[in-house]
């Protein structure tokens, strides 16, 4: 089953169809479906794949030569391989390219070779110069490694980067895709299971569709023997060192401290926001966690002090450190439907406040490219208070401090903007409730405003009939959000 990805083979497809040697650098974090997507590309296409192995340079040399180039892999290889001899190698792929059909070579796990032979990109981009970008190929650079091909391969001073026609980060599947994983079940079981699994589609294919959402949390997350049991660990573990820290960050970032104060005051006595930052930022470089924009307070390219706010990317991490990090030892003792009961099923509404909140914006993004909403706002975010009488942000009597507005998009001219709430539990939104963000919304916001509402449980007689009359307003509920592509 291949879900999504429409904009991704969109654009393989376009540099497939465009004229001269195309260099194309496809990445994302682990188990997104990298080499899915490209084996759905390649189908009726000539081409060829090499994974790459975690082997030292020559070895590598001798398989790629052989996989791609046809070349026998003589066992006596020499025990080294220089800048000419990877030149040759991938020069050898323009001969490979025929004149009429475009020949497709896809290099897996390409951050490999960047470490373990450190000849073979100079050489490539030396091939790729004096030859390749005018042979009738397309290479195709693919990897998991996202911190290191950020920094040492995509920065754009460096030579890789100038080379490349195209660059896709492929990131985790939206919840609009995700549903098509499970179409039989609730849109509430949908919404949790994306809580739940987030956009991985390694992590979907884990759980049945024929089965109940809870068995399939029983079978397939809560038991110690399935996938997803030791996932975050070893997703982590190979990625970070000082994990007791990044244990702890995540934990606390799971149950509600976004704030960079709150999380230093959490990590140290001292409050040192500095080495919580990089702590982030790491976490921010493996695409776990992200910061929430802050709608209309960037200045000069910053945050003002307490302004920062941080969130999971990767809704399977939050849910593992919500729920289940703290009960690790109890599910390894089998207590797995006692947790279930106990923890999950009476908080999972709470839990997934924010889940729905993300949803509602990905349904705004979606009306906006479709031309329904009054306004096309560039960035999409929320905008909150600082965090008065901290070390981490100086106290403030700003009137911008006027209290949080949940979602919030502001017109690219200035000149309007949208406003909005999402609640998924704790009843009907009311006329309290757009009159609160509507107040907000006055404060700091120019030209005309517009305001969407989202609610899980709707909306009390008295905003219906306000927004009826109203046309700045509209209610969205579950109906509409399920209706939705």
């Amino acid at each position: 089953m291949f879900v999504g990805r429409e904009r991704e083979l969109g654009l393989l497809e376009e540099k497939y169809a465009a004229s001269g040697g195309q260099l194309v650098f496809l990445w994302g974090r682990r188990r997104l479906g990298k080499t899915a997507l490209l084996e759905h590309f390649a189908q009726g296409k000539q081409s060829v794949t090499f994974d790459c192995p975690d082997l030292p340079d020559f070895e590598i040399y001798r398989r790629f030569t052989g996989a791609v180039l046809g070349r026998p892999e003589n066992s006596a290889c020499r025990r080294h391989t220089g800048h000419g001899d990877w030149e040759e190698a991938f020069a050898a792929l323009g001969d490979l390219a025929g004149s009429r059909q475009r020949l497709v070579v896809i290099l897996e796990d390409f951050p490999l070779m960047f470490r373990n032979c450190p000849d073979a990109v100079p050489a490539l981009v030396a091939a790729w110069k004096k030859k390749l970008a005018g042979a009738n190929i397309m290479l195709i650079l693919a990897g998991s490694q996202v911190s290191q091909i950020q920094q040492k391969m995509l920065a754009p001073d460096l030579p890789l980067a100038k080379i490349l026609t195209g660059s896709i980060h492929l990131g985790p599947l939206g919840f609009y895709s995700v549903r098509q994983f499970f179409p039989d079940y609730s849109y509430d079981d949908q919404l949790a299971v994306f809580g739940v699994l987030g956009g991985s589609p390694r992590y979907l294919k884990q759980f049945e569709p024929d089965l109940p959402l809870e068995e399939n949390l029983l079978r397939h997350l809560l038991t110690r023997d399935s996938f997803l049991f030791g996932e975050p660990e070893f997703v982590l573990r190979g990625e970070l060192r000082e994990l007791a820290t990044y244990n702890f960050i995540l934990e606390a970032l799971a149950r509600g401290s976004g704030r960079l104060c709150e999380l230093s005051r959490r990590l140290s006595v001292t409050a040192d926001t500095a080495k919580t930052s990089v702590y982030l930022r790491n976490l921010g470089f493996l695409e776990h966690v992200r910061r929430l924009p802050c709608v209309g307070e960037l200045k000069a390219g910053r945050l003002p002090p307490g302004r920062a706010e941080f969130r999971f990317s990767d809704n399977f991490l939050r849910f593992w450190y919500y729920f289940l990090f703290r009960n690790v030892s109890r599910l390894e003792r089998g207590e797995a439907a006692a947790i279930l009961e106990q923890e999950i099923r009476p908080a999972m509404g709470a839990y997934l406040e924010q889940i729905f909140e993300n949803v509602c914006r990905e349904y705004l993004v979606i009306k906006r490219d479709e031309g329904s909403l009054p306004v096309t706002f560039g960035e999409l975010g929320s905008r909150w208070p600082r965090i008065p009488g901290s070390d981490c942000g100086e106290s403030s009597q700003d009137p911008d401090d006027e209290g949080e507005i949940q979602i919030l998009g502001i017109a690219p001219g200035g000149d309007s903007c949208l406003a909005g709430v999402a609640r998924y539990c704790g009843g009907p939104l009311g006329l309290e409730d757009y009159f609160r963000t509507a107040e907000r919304a006055s404060v700091g916001a120019e030209g005309q405003r517009f305001y969407c509402l989202f609610s899980g449980q709707g909306f009390t007689p008295d905003l219906e009939k306000e927004a009826a009359r109203n046309s700045s307003i509209r209610l969205v509920n579950l109906e509409d959000l399920a209706e939705c592509r």
